[in-house]
């Protein structure tokens, strides 16, 4: 009988860290995909400030920059610019898109689509800005979280 509860008591613990790990490795990588969004919103903001290529090459340089999630994001939104407008092939690529963002970082990522191919650059680096000033708040949030449930463990 003692050996029973001494395996099950194991078990929970087993199961607990794991499980707490696995969390808070979810928070380091959304930490690192914030920072990721802030530079590839600059780099969408200078390319669109400086050099005046088309939106879907612009899209397709910063995919290649960023080969992970955030570059899936980029290249799936800049495949789909043939068929769509710029709007709606971002908004599709952040809604298909397999991220360690939350659905509130999304969400912020998604207003872009208001702007995109419909703006002139002033405007849509005006928003560029808003958005990273949201992002920059969001990272610090979430840097917090992080360090928090890795103290825990």
């Amino acid at each position: 009988m003692i050996i029973i509860k001494w395996t099950i008591l194991i078990l929970i613990i087993s199961v607990s860290s794991f499980l707490g790990n696995t969390l808070a490795n979810k928070c380091k990588d959304r930490v690192k995909e914030l920072k990721q969004v802030k530079n590839a919103l600059n780099i969408l903001k200078t390319k669109i400030t400086y050099t005046y290529e088309p939106l879907p090459q612009i899209f397709l340089q910063i995919s290649q920059e960023f080969e992970n999630n955030i570059g899936g994001i980029f290249k799936k939104a800049s495949t789909s610019m043939g068929e769509k407008s710029a709007g709606e092939a971002w908004k599709e690529a952040i809604d298909t898109s397999n991220t360690n963002l939350q659905k509130e970082d999304l969400k912020i990522l998604e207003n872009l689509d208001k702007l995109l191919g419909k703006t002139n650059a002033e405007r849509t680096n005006k928003r560029n800005r808003t958005n990273l000033k949201i992002h920059r708040r969001t990272n610090r949030t979430s840097r917090r979280r992080a360090k928090k449930k890795h103290k825990i463990i």
